[in-house]
């Protein structure tokens, strides 16, 4: 039975690459506030998470965890459930992986001081933004397995303005609560047809299939699912070429290779301009087609959305007017 949780689970690995590999934000951090009772622990919008962070670091309205405005600097939460855990604290034995994503020079150490089940995992990575420190936390505790991911400037390292042992104090008071606070919701959705929500992954990205249940990955030949997936950008980041920038999300759909386009054109949803694609990819686990549907929309205030959904492709045809009808029902809420 564990076996087979485990396996269900292997997709958590995929995820958690994804967002070590693509959450390095900011330019510079500023100061911390030092004394040890500056600190509060606090627990982040729809999660279940709480630690000692600085003042200057708020929740965030965009993610599960908590930033810095003026800097960007950020604390990034991601909860899975406990079976989650023996696969996703892989990432600290896969520097390979993780190089090919641009997180290097990754080193497995201990935490002093805390306790039951972790893995921290230190780092470098190379961005637009500047050279980051990345701190990752995998932990299991209460019925949860919990990413917290740090990204610190390297100047900001370098300054000594923030310290690893800084980092450290906020990972080793992590700790989980029993119930979710709740945050604001980015987006509404006025049509699912016959899709269900089935996870929420960062409190604000959601995931829908046919069964409201979390998809079975432990098969012998396991089947590609029809999936619906909305997730909004965890900055404002305005985006320059919309047309550009949709293509390089439909070029990497996790678990797919060997896309090929077969329409793609400008969009407006929700008020938001936006561009759709709709194509193929084959999936790496089974050799089968699957149906891409990607629409990117930007953020009247900066960001953007990704609406997402995939099925086999020789039932993509019954999927795709499903897909357009969940996108047109997309509206951004505002963030009070």
């Amino acid at each position: 039975m564990a076996d087979q949780a485990r396996r269900s689970w292997a997709f958590s690995w995929r995820a958690a690459s994804a967002v070590i590999a693509s959450l390095a934000v900011g330019t510079t951090l500023a100061p911390w506030m030092g004394a040890a009772r500056a600190d509060t622990l606090r627990q982040a919008p729809n999660s279940r998470i709480a630690m000692e962070v600085a003042e200057n670091f708020k929740a965030s309205d965009r993610f599960s965890g908590f930033v810095d405005e003026k800097s960007g600097a950020s604390f990034l939460i991601v909860e899975m459930p406990a079976l989650a855990y023996d696969e996703v604290k892989r990432i600290a034995d896969r520097p390979e992986a993780l190089a090919q994503k641009g997180v290097v020079d990754t080193k497995k150490t201990d935490l002093p001081g805390r306790g039951g089940e972790y893995v921290y995992l230190t780092g470098k990575q190379k961005t637009l933004a500047g050279d980051f420190g990345k701190y990752i936390l995998v932990m299991r505790d209460n019925g949860v397995t919990a990413m917290i991911t740090a990204n610190i400037p390297q100047r900001a390292l370098d300054a000594k303005t923030v310290t690893q042992q800084q980092v450290e104090r906020a990972f080793i008071s992590a700790m989980v609560k029993a119930e979710a606070v709740k945050g604001q919701e980015l987006f509404r959705l006025s049509y699912l047809g016959p899709f269900k929500e089935t996870i929420s992954v960062l409190g604000t990205s959601k995931a829908y299939n046919l069964t409201g249940q979390i998809p079975e990955m432990g098969k012998a030949k396991p089947t590609l699912e029809p999936i619906f997936v909305v997730s909004p950008s965890v900055d404002k980041t305005q985006l320059l070429d919309l047309k550009s920038a949709a293509q390089n999300s439909f070029r990497s759909i996790g678990g797919l290779s060997a896309h090929a386009v077969q329409s793609e054109k400008d969009v407006t949803i929700g008020g938001l301009k936006g561009y759709e694609i709709v194509g193929e990819g084959k999936d790496a686990k089974t050799g089968t087609q699957a149906g891409v549907y990607i629409v990117l929309l930007s953020g009247e205030a900066g960001g953007y959305y990704i609406l997402a959904g995939t099925a086999p492709a020789a039932e993509m045809p019954n999927y795709l007017s499903e897909f357009q009808k969940i996108a047109t029902g997309f509206e951004p809420k505002t963030v009070q």
